[in-house]
């Protein structure tokens, strides 16, 4: 009996991680509750985003788009703390992306290293974000509109 229960409980252990797991898209791993995060990889942002719409957790963070973004024009509403798309071909980020209230409104880090980003964006009011970091891009200093970060990080690109 007792190795019953414990095939019964392994049985649905598996089947609970397999349920959190699946609810993320498609080449993304981690977890959303209680303040998760969650690293998609090789996998099409404009097809991935809006799985995310509305939640709210720690850290989301894109590595190596499948397809480039190119110019960046909308998020959808999601609550973060930090947010990331590195090398993923984003040439331009709209400056109504962050003048929504909506969008990423606790943000305290942004990291779009390693794109072709030629200007740094307006970033709206977000009084949480310290740290922006622009590390492998082809940003000018000149066109910086938010002087309330903390730590910017701009590194010339290779």
């Amino acid at each position: 009996m007792i190795f019953t229960d414990k095939k019964v409980i392994l049985f649905v252990y598996v089947i609970l991680i397999q349920q959190v797991f699946s609810a993320l898209p498609k080449g993304c791993l981690g977890w959303v509750e209680n303040y998760g995060f969650v690293l998609c990889a090789n996998v099409s942002f404009d097809d991935t985003i809006e799985h995310f719409r509305g939640l709210r957790f720690r850290l989301l963070q894109f590595e190596n788009c499948s397809k480039p973004i190119g110019h960046l024009k909308h998020l959808p509403p999601i609550d973060l703390s930090q947010f990331g798309i590195i090398n993923c071909g984003i040439t331009e980020i709209d400056d109504a992306v962050f003048a929504d209230l909506s969008v990423l409104p606790d943000v305290n880090t942004l990291d779009f290293q390693h794109n072709n980003i030629t200007k740094i964006p307006s970033l709206g009011v977000k009084q949480q974000l310290r740290d922006l970091n622009l590390d492998f891009n082809k940003s000018q200093l000149s066109t910086l509109t938010y002087l309330m970060i903390t730590s910017l990080v701009i590194l010339p690109t290779r």
